[in-house]
Parts: structure tokens; sequence; C-alpha cells
């Protein structure tokens, strides 16, 4: 097996006392939990505005306000706003197990008479028929009760409380005394014990409050036991891929150039500046390129097109901004970012998208393997049975010019159902089947289990295979550029990624970018951090992954712990074999078991996501099992070769 160059010199990570506890921040405001050695001591607290009548008026949540995260020393602090009130949540780690909380809320003055709450959902299962412990402002206990196990309300004015269930903690302490409510949920409804602590009340224009957080518990180090089936492989996976959506010619050039010398780059996407391209309807792009009428950053983006084929890497070319001709214009359908374009000009749309891949080929040798719409969900082209009807009409002016370009197959924001409605259109059109070459989606949202095993069969069902054209857990994070070096965004990325790799056997997973946009590095200009170039765990995890055996194909895998993610990949004609397992607790050991009989020794690599890259171990294989340590909070992968 080709060994990967792991680099370890120049690697960054941020710097965490592992003996204290990690808050996890949501760049929306809403606090996951305490990590301490790895293990997250889950919760999920959350800043809520609060009518008079109990009812939630708005509420930190994933894509729903305007926020800004930012890292401060060892504190973390975002700013949101929710329905025009002001928030501001700040987190810093304080000690073993501790943390402190600084909330503040401003009121929209509509909203003068509802109020500002901290609200925070524990597992109901872990504290029910457990102990409920009112305090004082320095820790003393001013009552005690019963954790009752039906559903209920238990009430007291207190600076604080501490909930006590088997093996856990968990306790919030303000300054003063405030009104506090635990909430027993039903079972059957959000199945969660809700503490809610009034940060400003009604009538009051602002307000802010400091809290001491306290967890306590041991962190689950039980084994996971994961059984591989090598003799049963799935689809083929080329490796990992990228994006190549020039946007920042000062720190591109060189983040590119490492990101091509160290990772095995398999597949590639560019973008097509298609106003750029042909922004009058009456003229001839093709011609005006033939004489030399190229802007700069379309010649940027087809040198970057070269590039990638001179090293064997497929290129797709895709559509973000249609020119204005092409759209329609009014309103826009709701969730929808771009106006669509218009079918009366569909036959106008793909001679000139045609002649753009015709110029690609002759100008700069590389033939696209695929074109595709970006997002057409979101507006370009909401309607599923447009888009099935636009690949044939494509399709039939790439072959007119002798082009052997296909199209991708929706290239949706999301995993969701709904985007899977792209593909199914596709399916159900029997006359779209010369002109596809592959379905892909992004994974912006909707990568439920479910959802990513579904789209997987849509591939299978059309006979091509699958990709993850754009991979990331956050449509927004540019904006929060700090957030591409804290260990809970590293894990979150990589734990996506395996389980992608695990349930949908994409060909590739295609990072969003490889660029100095949503960087894997840090350093080079990139969100204005000067200096050299630095590896973090997220290139480090990244590359993990790229060093899965190019063309194995994905095993089917089994294991007995949420809190483990496992990907297999084999290559039973060269005897490769790679494992990738994200544990997403403290340390621990897997019990891998199913292993062909020829591997005798696994290579051992591991990123943890606090610390980055780790010491490379090997462990013995006897008759198909090995016991594999897993480091806490990050990604191991093993690899290994059948022996003669």
């Amino acid at each position: 097996m080709h060994a990967p160059r792991w680099l370890i010199a120049a690697s960054l990570a941020v710097a965490f006392n592992s003996g204290f506890a990690q808050p996890e921040l949501a760049q929306w405001g809403s606090l996951r939990g305490l990590r301490i050695e790895g293990h997250l001591h889950a919760f999920a607290a959350r800043m809520e505005v609060v009518r008079p009548d109990g009812t939630v008026a708005a509420r930190t949540a994933h894509y729903a306000n305007a926020s800004r995260y930012r890292r401060e020393g060892a504190g973390q602090r975002v700013e949101v706003e929710l329905r025009g009130e002001k928030a501001v949540i700040a987190v810093e780690e304080t000690g073993p197990c501790a943390a402190r909380l600084d909330v503040a809320m401003t009121a929209a003055p509509e909203n003068g008479s509802d109020q500002g709450v901290l609200t925070v959902d524990l597992p109901r299962a872990d504290f029910l028929g457990g102990r409920l412990t009112w305090l004082d402002a320095i820790g003393g206990v001013v009552g005690e009760e019963a954790v009752a196990d039906t559903a209920g309300i238990q009430e007291r004015s207190a600076a604080g409380v501490r909930l006590t269930g088997v093996g856990r903690t968990w306790e919030i302490r303000g300054r003063g005394d405030v009104p506090l409510r635990v909430t027993r949920m039903p079972a059957d409804s959000e199945n969660v014990v809700r503490v809610s602590v009034p940060v400003r009340p009604a009538g009051t224009a602002q307000a802010s409050r400091t809290f001491q957080l306290q967890v306590g518990g041991e962190p689950d180090r039980r084994p996971v036991a994961i059984a591989v089936e090598p003799a049963r492989p799935g689809a083929r996976f080329d490796g990992i891929g990228g994006n190549f959506r020039l946007q920042f010619p000062e720190s591109d050039p060189a983040i590119i150039d490492y990101k091509l010398a160290n990772l095995r780059v398999s597949w590639g996407r560019i973008a097509l500046w298609w106003r750029d391209w042909d922004a009058d309807e009456a003229a001839d792009p093709l011609a005006a390129a033939r004489a030399g009428r190229v802007t700069p950053r379309q010649h940027a983006q087809m040198e970057m097109a070269r590039r990638l084929a001179q090293r064997g890497i497929p290129v797709i070319v895709s559509v973000w901004d249609p020119p204005a001709w092409a759209q329609l214009t009014g309103p826009r359908p709701p969730h929808t970012y771009n106006d669509p374009v218009n079918p009366a000009k569909w036959a106008r749309m793909a001679e000139s998208i045609a002649a753009y891949l015709q110029f690609l080929k002759e100008g700069y040798g590389v033939e696209a393997v695929m074109f595709s719409f970006n997002e057409p969900d979101l507006g370009l082209m909401p309607a599923p049975a447009d888009h099935a009807a636009f690949i044939k009409i494509l399709g039939r002016a790439c072959l007119a010019r002798g082009l052997a370009t296909k199209h991708l197959v929706a290239d949706t924001s999301n995993a969701t159902a709904k985007s899977l409605g792209f593909a199914q259109a596709v399916i159900n059109d029997i006359e779209t089947r010369p002109f596809i070459g592959a379905v892909g989606f992004h994974s912006w949202g909707g990568c439920d289990d479910e959802n990513l095993v579904q789209w997987g069969a849509a591939a299978r069902q059309l006979g091509v295979p699958l990709l993850l054209s754009e991979g990331g857990p956050d449509a927004e994070a540019h904006r929060h550029p700090d957030l591409f070096l804290e260990p809970a965004y590293a894990l979150d990325e990589i734990e996506l990624y395996v389980r992608i790799a695990a349930l949908a056997q994409p060909a590739s997973l295609m990072h969003w970018q490889l660029t100095a946009d949503y960087t894997l590095l840090k350093g080079g200009g990139a969100y204005g951090h000067a200096g050299p170039l630095a590896h973090t765990p997220r290139f480090h995890a990244f590359q993990q992954l790229g060093a899965t055996p190019p063309g194995a194909f994905a095993l089917p895998v089994t294991k007995d712990r949420r809190d483990v993610t496992v990907a297999a990949f084999g290559d039973r004609a060269n005897g490769r074999y790679a494992l990738h397992l994200v544990n997403t607790g403290a340390a621990r050991t897997a019990l891998v078991s199913g292993l062909p009989d020829g591997v005798k020794v696994l290579r051992v690599v591991a990123t943890a996501t606090a610390t980055g890259l780790q010491p490379e171990v090997t462990v013995a294989v006897a008759g198909g099992r090995a016991e594999i340590p897993l480091v806490a909070a990050g990604l191991t992968s093993a690899f290994g070769e059948t022996v003669p």
C-alpha cells in the first residue's frame, strides 16, 4: 500500500487544556455541552424570547437568526438577534468540569412585554428518579427533592439548581435568587428535563447574568464492537475530492498548491462564471473567446481546470449565477436565493453552456466529465421536472458539438427527501439516461441516516456513481471563520464525512473548498490569518480519508455504539483495506472482527480534533480480529494489506 506523507512538523491545533472542560458553543448561540477528556456531557442550552402567554417567540437555532461567532482567548462569544432582541452568549472554561456562562439580552421596543429566558434541555433518562437540589449563590443547599418519573413542574426561587442522576451530575448557579423552573417533559414528546432560568424580566429593557456551570460523571470508555463484511463489497470509492471555485486571488494560489501537493485528490469541481462568459444574449460567446476576449477570472478558472486535468483529476463544471437574459424576474419562491432560469431561454442557455465546454476543451485541453447547476433547489431551477427536461436539452447540445460531457444530476443544497426529488425526476424520465454521469448532493442539511441511504439507492437505480459534490457541516461557517479552528467543528465535519461514506457510499467526498474558502489550513492570508501555512486537525483528518486505497469498495460494517461512526473499504484485487472510525467520546478500544484472513497487521493513524495528529502505531491481527485504540474525540484510521 502506498503510505501517505503524514505531515507532522507544521501541525497546528488550537491550544486547549485537556484537563479543563471544553464548552461547545454553536455559532448560532446554543451551548451543546462540556467536553471532558473527549466525552461530551451533553445538554442543549439556548436563549429564548418568551411571550406573556408562555409561548416562544424566538430562540437560538441553526439557520434561524443572524449571528456572529468568535473566539476570545480561552472563551467563545456569540452575538445573535432574536426577533429584534439582541442577545450575547459568552462561555469560558474555568477548570476541571466547570465553565462560566455570561448572557445578556436587550429587548426590542415592541417586545417589552416579552421576557428573555435561558432554557436548558437535559436527557430525561439521565435524571429521572434522581435528585434535584436547589442552591444558594455560593453552592449551599437550600432545598432538595426527588426528580419524579412522571411529567410535571418543580419550581422555587433560588440561585441555582443541581440535578443528580445515575453516574452524572449537572449544575447551574447564578449570583442571586430568581424564580427557577424544572419541567419534566412527557416521554412521548421532547423526552427531556428542561431547566428555565430568567435572564431579562418582562418590562425591562436589558439585563445580564453570569452563571457557573458544573458537570460530573466518569467518561464512557466502554469498548465498541465492530464487524466488517469484506465479502459484500458495495460502491467504488475513488477518494477525496474538492471544489476549486476561485474567489480569493491573493490567498488561493499558495493554499491550492499546498493541498494538491499533500492531499490525494480524486475529483475536482470548478465554476463557470456564466455572466462573464455570455453577458449579451445577442453575442456569440465562443467567437469572442476564440478572439481572445476571456476575462481574467474566467481564464484563471479554466487554468484551474487544466491543472486538475494534468493530474488526472476529472473536472465538473458548475454554474452559480446565470446572466440576466437567462433569468426570470419577480418575486422569488420561498427559501430561495436566486432568480429561476427562464424556460423560454433553455435552448439558448444550452448552446451557451455547450459553447463554454467546447472552448474549455479546444482552448485548454480539458473535457469536463460533467456539468451542473449548483443547488437548483434554492432558486435556479426549483422544479424537479424542469431539471430533468433541461438535462436532455443540454445533453443534445453537447452531443452536437462532439462533447462527451454528461450531467451531474441534482447537485442540490442538501440531502433531504425533498431534494432527492430532483434525482427521482430523472429516474422517472428514461430519456435522460444517455446524458447523465452521476448523482450529486451537498451536505449542508438533511443528512439523516435514512436520507443518506436513499441517495445511494437512487444512484444505484440510475447505474451511475454518487458524489458528495459539496461537503461540510455548515453553509454559513464562512461568516464565522474562527469556527474552522474549533475542535467541535472539526469533529462534526469528519463525523459527517465518515457517516456519508458508510451510508451513501459516494465515489468521492468533495470538500467545500480546497481553496482559501473554508480552508483546512491556517495562515497564508486566509480569513486574515497571516504567516506561513500550518496544518489543522481538519487537514490531517481529511488527509487520512484520502489515504483510503483508490478504487476500493465500500464494505458493510456494523457497530454496537452510537458514539462511534465507522466506514470500511476493501480492494480485494490488490489486498488493501481501510477502516475509518470517528470516536465522538472518550478514548476507548474498538474490537474489530471480520478482517480478511490474509491481513496480519494494521497501521493505525489518528487525529484528535483538540490536539492534532498522533504518533502512528501498529496493531496485530489474529483470526480476523484486532483491538484498535481509538483516539478521544477524533478520527482513527487503520490500514492493512493481505500477506500471501
